[in-house]
């Protein structure tokens, strides 16, 4: 089974009282299984993408319910497809789609290491630029409202 998702809106998020995060998707960088990154429109079909999809973000083999198959940008939107696996975590997220009950369920995380790479957003939080995308997960509810499922293929 295959999902189709909003992974990220482009949009502020708020991640606690008063304290907005949002993610410059023009300028994430994705690795590639060649051990390259590259920014999200520059992806080719040739490019394997190593982007797992997780639970939670529980950084586990054990937790990894499968994998990013392709990615693209679409206006500010990270769309994404992920192929599911037959493991625990891969079963759960299949009858969660299947079901209808994966609505406002997506999250990434983005590694910024560099402090330039970090604007101020307001007075109160923060754009991140070049980030490299490290995991999309399914979680219990994203902070991003705008992330959401797009489509089951069964």
């Amino acid at each position: 089974m295959k999902i189709k998702f909003i992974a990220n809106s482009g949009q502020p998020m708020q991640i606690a009282d008063n304290w907005l995060e949002q993610v410059d998707t023009r300028t994430i960088r994705v690795p590639l299984t060649d051990g390259t990154t590259t920014q999200i429109n520059d992806i080719k079909d040739m490019n394997t993408i190593s982007v797992p999809l997780l639970c939670d973000h529980t950084m586990s083999v054990k937790e990894q319910a499968g994998t990013i198959t392709n990615i693209i940008l679409d206006d500010s939107n990270i769309i994404a497809t992920a192929e599911l696996n037959d493991t625990p975590a891969g079963q759960l997220i299949k009858k969660l789609a299947s079901e209808g009950n994966l609505k406002n369920n997506f999250s990434i995380t983005v590694e910024v290491n560099d402090m330039n790479d970090i604007s101020e957003l307001n007075d109160n939080g923060i754009i991140m630029h070049n980030g490299l995308l490290t995991e999309i997960s399914v979680v219990w509810c994203g902070a991003d409202l705008h992330a959401t499922l797009l489509e089951v293929e069964e």
